[in-house]
Order: structure tokens, then sequence, then C-alpha cells
């Protein structure tokens, strides 16, 4: 009598696999919700981050060369991100902005003339 290996046997390993490449995204998730915090002033864009708060960049307005926009969420949610490039050069990476289409329209207002804005409008 010949017979396959037994169905189920395929199904833990399955469902392993799944939550194991599933932890580092979700934990990277639920630490930016937890230790990360936006700023956004008329003056500067301020990020807090790390345990309590240790780690804090602020990026005046002046200092921005160009701001690249990219919207998440399929239309769904007015999430995106914020990609600042600076005049010396640094890059400062700001993900997952919750009322984006808001936020965009108070950075762009508030920054330099010359500033440069890239992406998704």
């Amino acid at each position: 009598m010949t017979k396959n290996p037994w169905w189920r046997g395929v199904v833990f390993p399955a469902i392993s696999v799944l939550t194991v490449l599933g932890i580092i995204p979700f934990a990277g998730a639920v630490a930016r919700q937890i230790w990360v915090k936006y700023e956004f002033t008329s003056r500067r864009i301020r990020v807090t981050s790390g345990i309590g708060g240790n780690d804090e960049t602020e990026v005046i307005y002046p200092e921005i060369d160009s701001i690249t926009s990219v919207r998440r969420g399929f239309g769904v949610a007015d999430v995106g991100d914020l990609n600042i490039l600076l005049k010396d050069g640094s890059k400062l990476e700001i993900r997952s902005v919750p009322n984006f289409t808001e936020v965009l329209k108070f950075v762009q207002e508030n920054a330099e003339k010359g500033t440069i804005f890239r992406g998704q409008q």
C-alpha cells in the first residue's frame, strides 16, 4: 500500500514560517507606536525616539533641501512616509505619519521657498 506523508504535518510548519517571518515587521511596528513621536511645528520638525525618548532629532525648515512623500495604505488610510534630504547631505526618514494629507500640506506651507517636493501630493 502506497501513501503520501500525513498532510496535516505541513500545517504547523507553514504556520510557524508565517509567524517567524511576521515577527520582525510586527515588532518594528509596535516599537514605532510605543517609542516614536513626531512633532511638526511652524519652525521645525522634531522626531523623538528610543526607550524613554532618549533620541531626539530636530530639523528646521531652512535646512531642508528636498522632501519626498510616499503614501501608504492603498488609499484606504491617510498614512504616508516623508523622506527629508537636508542641505548638508544627511537624511531623515519619517515613517507611518498619520493624517498624512494634513501634515504634508502643513510642511509645504512652512517650508522655505526653494524646497523641492517630490512624490505623491
